[in-house]
């Protein structure tokens, strides 16, 4: 028998390919920010993000940062 490759489980991202970023609306969102509960939230693309993201700990009630999905890498046990 072969090696088995090392199975890690997918990281269970809250954002997905639908969310678009809400400064630059064609860029699929990495982070999102609720400045008022009662409104509804703000969600950014990589780059956005990095411009906006020390004002937004400034005011924001809650920060969702998934930016390190670009850079996860899932290995899959391809063995059968």
């Amino acid at each position: 028998m072969g090696k088995r490759a090392e199975t890690i489980p997918p990281v269970p991202w809250i954002l997905n390919a639908a969310d678009r970023c809400d400064g630059c609306s064609h860029a699929r969102a990495y982070g999102r920010a609720t400045i008022n509960p009662a409104k509804s939230d703000l969600n950014f693309c990589y780059h956005c993000w990095n411009r906006h993201v020390a004002r937004l700990r400034e005011v924001a009630v809650d920060l969702l940062d998934e930016t390190d999905a670009l850079t996860t890498v899932t290995k899959l046990d391809v063995s059968a």
